[in-house]
């Protein structure tokens, strides 16, 4: 490459790394159509504008211009310009959702990179960091997230190297999304900082979009939904005027899962419904998720179920088998609560023969023996509610890294609600002390994970095990702490509600303590409290919202509970 030429792939490059994309375009059309490139050197321009390509979110382009570059570069014998199509490619892929074309081309282009490790460093680095990029991409679109996250460390060690503002804030912005689901907020906050700090040193409005959209985890899991919204709106600004369309579908979708979480179901489904159309398969497979949420809080069943098979069909033309797996999981989950007993059945059996074929992971397995136990749950059978509880104590002596805690919550919820059942038809006192540390455990998690509601509705479940117990002073007790609690963390709504409970408890408490003396029995007891009512709450995705009666807008919020496997 000769001196001027070179000065000429500088000032591209600049110019790609301060933002100025469409510059940067033009300058690279104007070398390809002067005829002034030797051949090697156009097709290192070529790799550089499906670089830019991929930023612009022109994924179509960027891979057409990847095979053109692979076939010449494989004639040629040019291994560092087939890595850089390889790259290119693999991103795409990444997403299109096209798990095993991503694979396969990682493995090619680890083959390649461990040739070249002999390449000055800054220009090795970059291929490397790219490589262990969409190899974090592949884990995470597994869900992955832990190996995800390693990967994703390696790969800004490597990104470091090479000096590139653009890239390390690109990078840190990806890297502080991981961080966030991972719910370590501290070094979500770091990374996000750091990708932020050098987008604006740049100047660089692409990378400055992304370190918003990084930035917005961390009041997302601190619950400050309206910080939340307000970073992804800023980040969705700069977006559409830059038009990535692919990046503003998934930016799109992130701010929709904000307004969702306040409550705002029109908006919500706005943003959903606008991310669809641009978005890549990859998302495509979130958003019917996602749109099929808000249609059944919205009542609308219907499109609710559309979605998840329009999400089935999607996971199956990508041959996602995982994916097909958990769509089947959500389609038995809301037949069962509609009492669409045959369907939900036939999914059923759907989601044990994928299980059957996929017997190696054993995420398949999980997947369907939780459905297979929430629908038995939901039987009218005593028989079948045995097999659930089963089933429930199977998943719960599971390793953590297989179940959630939010998981976890919820098997012993469900656990409990079946136990009640019994309970109020046997009177067995075994029972009861079984039902007790459940609830214990539930508690415990609450604390531990920090699910403030949980942890004043588990006491609220205490106060009523109580009153079966005939203790009404201990009953009395447990709501006051729950109340003091609600107080401190400022959850009104809830504190009225228990307020109002122990009000009805004091006007009872003379009815509680004349039960007390006649040492009445287990069956009689239970037949006078909401025990049941409260864990099914507890176990569903309840919304409550107050509104302000002049602005009309949200001014407290809370999510009960959402089950996450």
């Amino acid at each position: 490459m000769s001196t001027d030429i070179k000065k000429q792939l500088e000032e591209v490059e600049q110019q790609l790394i301060l933002g100025n994309f469409n510059e940067a375009i033009e300058a690279i059309d104007d070398l390809l159509d002067s005829k002034k490139l030797q051949k090697n050197d156009h097709l290192v321009f070529l790799a550089q504008k499906g670089e830019i390509l991929i930023y612009q979110g022109k994924i179509e382009e960027a891979l057409k211009l990847a095979e053109e570059i692979f076939n010449e570069s494989k004639k040629q014998n040019l291994d560092l310009l087939l890595l850089d199509s390889i790259i290119l490619k693999g991103i795409v892929f990444f997403y299109q959702g096209e798990l095993k074309r991503l694979n396969k081309e990682i493995e090619e282009g680890e083959k390649i990179i461990r040739e070249l490790d002999s390449l000055p460093t800054k220009i090795f680095a970059k291929r490397k960091a790219y490589i262990l990029l969409l190899k974090a991409n592949s884990n995470a679109f597994l869900f992955n997230i832990k190996p995800a996250k390693e990967l994703m460390l390696k790969s800004i060690e490597f990104i470091e190297i090479t000096g590139n503002k653009f890239l390390i804030s690109v990078f840190s912005s990806f890297l502080s999304a991981i961080y966030g689901q991972l719910n370590e907020l501290q070094k979500s906050k770091e990374f996000s900082k750091r990708g932020l700090l050098l987008a604006k040193e740049l100047g660089n409005k692409f990378a400055l979009s992304l370190a918003l959209w990084g930035s917005a985890r961390v009041p997302y899991m601190e619950r400050n939904f309206k910080k939340c919204k307000d970073l992804f709106e800023q980040a969705l600004e700069i977006m559409d005027k830059i038009g990535n369309k692919m990046y503003i579908s998934i930016i799109s979708n992130d701010l929709a899962v904000s307004y969702a979480s306040m409550f705002d179901y029109e908006n919500a489904l706005k943003y959903y419904l606008k991310a669809l159309p641009y978005a890549e398969k990859f998302l495509q497979l979130l958003l019917h998720l996602n749109i099929h949420l808000i249609y059944r809080r919205l009542g609308k069943n219907d499109l609710a179920i559309k979605h998840l098979k329009s999400r089935f069909k999607l996971a199956q033309d990508l041959n996602l088998p995982l994916y097909q797996s958990r769509t089947l999981y959500y389609l038995v989950m809301t037949l069962t609560d509609l009492k669409e007993t045959t369907n939900a059945q036939e999914y059923l059996e759907l989601m044990n023969q994928i299980r059957e074929q996929n017997q190696d992971e054993k995420k398949f397995s999980l997947n369907y023996q939780y459905a297979k136990a929430y629908f038995l749950k939901s039987s009218d059978r005593m028989k079948d509610w045995t097999e659930a509880s089963k089933i429930f104590e199977e998943l719960l002596n599971e390793d953590e890294e297989n179940i959630s805690g939010w998981t976890r919550l919820s098997l012993l919820l469900y656990t409990s609600e079946l136990l009640f059942k019994e309970i109020q038809m046997t009177g067995n006192e075994e029972l009861l002390k079984e039902l007790k540390q459940n609830i214990e455990n539930v508690l415990s998690i609450a604390k531990k994970e920090h699910y403030e509601l949980q942890e004043i509705n588990a006491l609220n479940l205490k106060a009523q095990i109580a009153l079966i117990e005939l203790k009404p002073e201990r009953a009395k007790e447990i709501l006051v702490q729950a109340i003091e609690i609600s107080k401190e963390k400022k959850h009104q709504v809830m504190e009225e509600e228990l307020l109002e409970e122990l009000k009805q408890l004091e006007d009872q408490f003379d009815f509680w303590m004349k039960f007390s003396e006649k040492k009445q029995p287990l069956t009689v007891s239970v037949k006078h409290v909401s025990l049941g009512n409260t864990i099914r709450k507890m176990a569903q995705t309840t919304d409550i919202e107050v509104r302000d009666e002049k602005s009309g807008e949200v001014i407290e919020y809370r999510r009960l509970f959402e089950i996450s496997i």
